[in-house]
C-alpha cells in the first residue's frame, strides 16, 4: 500500500482594477506557498483580472498571465490549477481552467460552461462562449 503526502494550498486573493498588481499579487502567493512546501496550489477564478464583464475582452488572447503562471510553475516545480483566465477562439470567449505541471507545460484546460446553476440558461457573464460539461 502506498501513503503519498503532499501539501495542498488554497489561494484567496484580494483583486483591484490593476491587472499589473493582481499579477504580483499571486506570484508573490505563489513563492510564498511553494517556499512553504505546497506541491499544488489552487488560484481563484478570475484570480488576475478585474472583476468586470468589460475587462474580459481586453485581457483573453496571449496574456501574459499565462506565461507567468506556467514560469512560476517551473521554477517551484509545482502544479497551478488557475481557477479561471479568459480565453479567445476565433470570436468567442471562454472562462477557462488551466492546470500548469512542475515542468511548467499546459496539461489541461477546461472551458467552463458559465451558467449561474445547473438548471440556469442564464450565463454568469455575458461575456462568455459557453464551454461544455465535460
Amino acid at each position: 500500500m502506498f501513503l503519498w503526502q503532499f501539501m495542498l494550498a488554497v489561494c484567496q486573493l484580494s483583486i483591484c482594477v490593476d491587472k499589473e498588481q493582481n499579477i504580483r499579487h499571486a506570484r508573490e502567493a505563489i513563492q510564498t506557498l511553494a517556499d512553504g512546501g505546497s506541491k499544488l496550489i489552487l488560484l481563484p477564478e478570475m484570480g488576475n483580472f478585474p472583476d468586470s464583464n468589460a475587462s474580459f475582452p481586453i485581457y483573453a488572447g496571449d496574456s501574459p498571465s499565462s506565461k507567468i503562471l506556467s514560469d512560476m510553475a517551473k521554477s517551484k516545480e509545482v502544479t497551478i490549477i488557475c481557477g479561471s483566465i479568459p480565453e479567445r477562439r476565433g470570436n468567442h470567449l471562454y472562462n477557462t481552467c488551466c492546470i500548469y505541471g512542475k515542468d511548467g507545460s499546459l496539461k489541461g484546460k477546461h472551458r467552463k460552461v458559465c451558467f449561474s446553476d445547473a438548471s440556469s440558461t442564464v450565463i454568469s457573464h455575458p461575456s462568455f462562449t459557453p464551454g461544455s460539461l465535460f
